[in-house]
């Protein structure tokens, strides 16, 4: 294959055919309902980033308003960055925390910054390599304290109808996603309890004004499946990229909660 062909310019058509062809026969690409091989039949290659764009095979310049999946939210392209990462690879590239337990001083620094940044006892930090694993950090923390504190019957988990937690088993457990709830992932892990969606602009509890209805119904599924069993409760902040429930609320969550 030649890579004559500038970064964010015109792919050769030769070039563009065999990636393709390669990616068809070796990539099972996320997000795509494969029927056939064939399938996805268009694909475009991303070969730059610019700040908040990407461009393809073909010089094409796209908004990339998810920040890639969430992944580069800072942007695409940053020098600073790039040189940060570099000059911790050339020193440093991975230390683990197993047999031989090593600390690193980016991630010390990191953790500081972090339990400086978040609100009240939040000072703690647990690193995971994607959202879907620290959600079942999450499951298994909270399963872990109960079960040492003298109550392993709590296990029970309200998550809320419409939330997306991820996509391994135990997050799709706790997901009301109907995009990755498919039945054919049926029994999931017996722990989910769902709760109704805090959502403003399509609430099945309210009418012109919020009436806290969401918040209350929970408090009612608390009750029915007994206090003694329920473990914790996950929420998004903020659901869907753009749903954010009204202060209230989570005044309201978080008395439940205690």
């Amino acid at each position: 294959m030649t890579k004559s062909w500038p970064p964010g310019g015109p792919m050769p058509l030769p070039d563009y055919n065999e990636l393709i062809a390669s990616t068809k026969d070796h990539s099972w690409l996320s997000h795509n309902p494969y029927t056939d091989r064939n399938d996805p039949q268009q694909l475009s290659i991303a070969v730059r980033g610019e700040g908040c764009y990407i461009f393809d095979h073909e010089g094409k310049k796209y908004l990339d308003a998810t920040g890639s999946s969430h992944c580069s939210a800072v942007g695409h392209g940053r020098q600073e960055i790039a040189d940060a990462v570099s000059k911790q690879i050339h020193a440093l590239e991975f230390s683990g925390s197993g047999l031989v337990p090593f600390i690193n001083a980016p991630s010390a620094k990191l953790s500081q910054k972090l339990a400086d940044l978040c609100p009240g006892s939040l000072n703690r930090v647990f690193y995971t390599l994607s959202g879907s694993e620290a959600v079942e950090a999450a499951l298994k923390i909270a399963r872990q304290y109960h079960a040492q504190t003298g109550n392993p019957k709590k296990y029970k988990v309200l998550y809320r109808n419409y939330a997306h937690h991820g996509y391994t088993w135990g997050a799709m457990s706790v997901s009301g996603d109907p995009a990755i709830r498919s039945k054919i992932f049926e029994p999931t892990v017996p722990m989910g309890v769902m709760v109704p969606e805090a959502n403003p602009f399509r609430c099945l509890h309210c009418s012109k004004t919020c009436n806290l209805g969401c918040a209350r119904s929970i408090e009612e599924t608390i009750k029915y499946e007994d206090p003694d069993s329920i473990a914790a409760i996950i929420v998004e902040p903020i659901s869907k990229m753009a749903v954010v429930p009204p202060p209230e609320y989570w005044e309201m969550v978080v008395s439940l909660c205690k």
